[in-house]
Parts: C-alpha cells; sequence; structure tokens
C-alpha cells in the first residue's frame, strides 16, 4: 500500500477526467470541483485532458496521451483529478499512476477513497 500524507502541490498542473458515461452536468461539476481546489491553492492548471470514451484494453485514450504529452513537453508538477476512480478501474488506474510518474508528474487527489481532504501520494 502506498504511503499518503497530506501535502499542497505549488506551480502548474494539468487535471484529468475520465468521464465515460458522466451527464453533462455531473462533468460541469467535476471541472469546478478541479478549478476550485487548484483556486484554494494558488496552482495554475493549465490543461484538463478528458476521457469520455473507454478505452480499448491495451490501448491508451486519445486522452491520457494528450495529458502525459503536456508532462513531458511542459513545467507541469503533478496531475490533480476529483479522486482515484478518474484513472480508470483496478489495473488500469495502477497502469496510468506509474506512467504519469514515468513522464515526470506527481498525482494528487481532490478526494481520497475515504473522502479526506486532498492527499499527495509520494513516488515510490
Amino acid at each position: 500500500m502506498t504511503h499518503v500524507e497530506q501535502r499542497t502541490p505549488h506551480g502548474v498542473v494539468c487535471g484529468y477526467l475520465r468521464l465515460v458515461g458522466v451527464s453533462a452536468r455531473k462533468a460541469m461539476g467535476l471541472r469546478a470541483v478541479l478549478d476550485d481546489y487548484c483556486h484554494r491553492r494558488g496552482l495554475l492548471l493549465a490543461a484538463v485532458p478528458t476521457e469520455r470514451v473507454s478505452s480499448v484494453c491495451g490501448q491508451r485514450s486519445v486522452a491520457f496521451t494528450a495529458l502525459l504529452d503536456v508532462i513531458a513537453i511542459s513545467e507541469v508538477v503533478g496531475v490533480v483529478l476529483p479522486s482515484p476512480e478518474h484513472l480508470g478501474p483496478g489495473q488500469l488506474a495502477a497502469e496510468r499512476e506509474q506512467q504519469i510518474r514515468a513522464a515526470g508528474g506527481e498525482v494528487f487527489f481532490v478526494r481520497s477513497r475515504n473522502r479526506t481532504q486532498a492527499l499527495w501520494r509520494p513516488g515510490k
């Protein structure tokens, strides 16, 4: 299990939303959650790639590929997500988190699985 500690990121971040089967109203609310999180912490939210269609097994979604590209070519310090579930189900989420870290970014969740305050999950 990954050690979890409270910490606020600083600088430029990207968001990421996985909105497969999510209504437009809920999508707007989730985007507002990211905006509010960043605003309250003085972060610059550079981009929010959004996955709206489940990717085919073994293939990266266009949105996730765009996220990795932005991390690799910019000053982005990490990725802000509403919750861990936005990385995808089970093993896909673990693989995506590892890919974000390999690209040079950290992963920040507005809420954890047990809905505590914003958490930072340090690299392994």
